[in-house]
């Protein structure tokens, strides 16, 4: 309960931490969908548009609030159902609006050579495709380890081997893989 501008008390409803509870964020996962900016690939040297970007769909606190906070008072499960609006969520990068970000042509490659393993090529493949298309925005901040997600065997990954300090040893996918971004540690 909260005062108004009068002074009297009304029900107040926390939205926003009812869209993090898990049992309310279990039950929209149907019906929400993060937009999808437009994601990129080389044809050559030049950068392209490989798929356009597509709408997504939320649940904002404002509208859980306002769809929830009248079914409180009233009893039994039908009484206390009820809708909540959604509300349209627009990529970032469109087909569109791509060529105003300026991307022309590949700015760097970088080759490792491994001795060939089936498991490193299968990871390493995976990792690649997962971070193939990736575009870092202006003041933005890109993740490797969020946007390869876990390494599991769910997500295309498998076990095998790592040298690590020099001990040749088992590799547990989950622990890494052999991916790096061009840069080696020292």
């Amino acid at each position: 309960m909260q005062p108004d501008d009068s002074g009297k008390l009304t029900p107040n409803l926390d939205g926003k931490g009812r869209l993090a509870a898990p049992a309310v964020a279990g039950r929209l996962a149907d019906i929400t969908v993060n937009a999808q900016d437009a994601r990129f690939r080389l044809d050559g040297d030049k950068v392209v548009v490989d798929t356009d970007g597509k709408p997504g769909q939320e649940v904002t606190a404002e509208a859980l609030s306002t769809a929830v906070l009248p079914l409180l008072t009233k009893s039994g499960a039908a009484a206390r159902t009820g809708e909540v609006a959604t509300t349209k969520t627009q990529p970032k990068v469109t087909r569109e609006n791509a060529a105003r970000l300026g991307l022309k042509e590949k700015m760097s490659s970088f080759t490792v050579n491994f001795e060939p393993a089936a498991y490193r090529t299968k990871n390493i493949g995976r990792a690649a495709q997962l971070i193939n298309g990736s575009l870092v925005l202006p003041n933005e901040t890109w993740s490797l380890n969020q946007t390869v997600g876990e390494r599991t065997e769910a997500n295309g990954f498998v076990d095998g081997i790592i040298i690590f300090t020099l001990v040749r040893g088992p590799f547990d996918h989950r622990r890494g893989c052999q991916v790096r971004l061009g840069a080696s540690p020292r």
